[in-house]
C-alpha cells in the first residue's frame, strides 16, 4: 500500500498488487518488468475511486510506465491513459507522469487525481 500527498490539495491512498520479474547480471538487477493491478482512493468533496492497471520496464536506472486510469466518484466517470518517465533502483522510483484525457478529460473533480 502506498499513501501520497498532492502537495496543496489532497491525500490519497494506493491500493494493490504488483507482479515483478528481476533480470541480474551476478548480483547486479539490469532489469525488470512489473505488472500492477490496483486502485487510488481519495476524498475532494466527495469519494473518488481510481481503478489502473500499470506496466512498468525498469532498465538500470531509468523507469518507463504506462496505464489506463479509470477515476469515478459513482455519478460520473473520467478515463485517462498516464505515460511516466523516470528513475530509480530496486527500493527507490521517482517518476513524472502526465494524465493524458481519453474519456471525459473536463471532468475537473478527477483531473486532479
Amino acid at each position: 500500500m502506498a499513501v501520497g500527498i498532492n502537495y496543496s490539495r489532497f491525500l490519497f491512498a494506493e491500493i494493490g498488487h504488483n507482479r515483478s520479474y528481476v533480470y541480474r547480471m551476478g548480483v547486479i538487477p539490469t532489469n525488470s518488468t512489473t505488472i500492477t493491478y490496483g486502485a487510488e482512493v481519495s476524498y475532494l468533496n466527495g469519494l473518488v475511486v481510481a481503478l489502473k492497471a500499470q506496466a512498468r520496464i525498469h532498465l538500470l536506472f531509468i523507469d518507463l510506465s504506462v496505464a489506463p486510469i479509470l477515476r469515478t466518484d459513482f455519478r460520473s466517470a473520467s478515463l485517462k491513459l498516464r505515460p511516466e518517465i523516470g528513475f530509480g533502483n530496486q527500493s527507490f522510483d521517482l517518476n513524472y507522469g502526465y494524465n493524458a484525457g481519453v474519456i471525459n478529460d473536463n471532468f475537473e473533480k478527477l483531473a486532479v487525481l
